[in-house]
């Protein structure tokens, strides 16, 4: 099981350019979770000291609408993505609810332990935290796309 965990965090750039050993020591302060379809694992603007990385099944990201009672789904995340990586890098309240769309297990991190592990392995740590920059990056990337593309839809 440790080896096929091993080669699904590599298939996350947050953890692709890491060495098994570190691997393996990440899968150590991991805990393993499993969620029903339907769970949530987290809600917007509550604090988040939790990071989950998807070993089985889907989870969906959503936003509350402000002018609604309701939450819109803005992302669907599977099997070699992780969620919560902003409470990794800030401390602070959750900026999106995740839900289990699927059973889902996940493997979850306290940030506090995952940034002590980094500061006691600097090198790994370096690693992990570019891996989050560019997980950020894309998702920032794709936000702005469709910002981008919902702002000019209505303009002729």
């Amino acid at each position: 099981m440790a080896q096929q965990l091993i080669t699904l965090l590599r298939s996350s750039p947050v953890f692709q350019n890491l060495s098994d050993h570190d691997l393996e020591r990440l899968i150590s302060l991991a805990e393993t979770r499993h969620y029903e379809a339907g769970a949530i694992l987290f809600v917007e603007m509550t604090q988040g000291d939790e990071v989950f990385f998807v070993v089985d099944g889907t989870l969906t990201v959503q936003l509350a609408l402000s002018n609604a009672d309701a939450n819109v789904e803005v992302l669907t995340l599977g099997p070699g993505e992780i969620v919560g990586e902003i409470s990794l890098v800030e401390e602070g309240v959750r900026s999106a609810t995740v839900a289990a769309q699927t059973d889902v297990t996940v493997l979850a991190w306290n940030c506090a332990t995952l940034r002590d592990e980094c500061r006691r392995h600097p090198d790994m740590g370096y690693v992990l935290i570019l891996g989050v920059a560019q997980v950020l990056a894309r998702r920032i990337r794709r936000w702005n796309e469709y910002l981008l593309e919902h702002a000019l839809w209505g303009l002729s």
